[in-house]
């Protein structure tokens, strides 16, 4: 169990380096049920961390929204956070790209964005999800068992100014 434990852990530092870089968005092949799960599961551990009623977040769409963007924000909403949506576009396009976290009107929101990925993992399909709020990042690995079901496996994580700590 500890094995496993650390083995998520290891996955979810591997996945935190390989996003950086990467545009965020949806990029798994789950229904919207299973993303409503994921969605379900992701708000109910930001709630440990930021709490609800105090916290302003500012939702970055990504580029090719799909279920997941509208279900992570109306939980997010229902929660009790304020959420303001904004599109990221590059500043050449009008937009006002990913300089939004220096914007004045907005200092007391936290940017969020988020990567929901599929990656075959020692002949297992693994889902990973990782939320970035402010600079901090949160993720969690899932799994389909029973043809659709999916469960979570092994622990949360959170990086915050260079911690790292799991919970379930």
């Amino acid at each position: 169990m500890k094995s496993m434990i650390w083995l998520c852990i290891g996955f979810m530092l591997y996945l935190m380096l390989g996003c950086v870089t990467t545009r965020y968005g949806d990029f798994s092949d789950l229904n919207n049920s299973q993303l409503t799960n994921i969605s379900d599961e992701t708000v109910g551990y930001m709630k440990s961390i930021w709490l609800p009623a105090k916290t302003k977040l500012l939702f970055m769409r990504s580029k090719k929204p799909g279920t997941f963007d509208q279900v992570f924000v109306d939980k997010l909403r229902n929660a009790g956070y304020q959420v303001l949506e904004m599109e990221d576009r590059p500043v050449g396009e009008g937009g006002i790209g990913r300089e939004i976290e220096s914007l004045p009107a907005h200092d007391d929101y936290l940017p969020v964005k988020y990567v929901v990925d599929r990656d075959d993992y020692e002949g297992r399909v693994v889902y990973s999800v990782m939320v970035f709020v402010g600079s901090d990042i949160v993720g969690g690995t899932f799994s389909i068992t029973n043809g659709a079901d999916l469960h979570q496996l092994g622990v949360w994580t959170h990086k915050s100014s260079g911690l790292i700590t799991g919970t379930r």
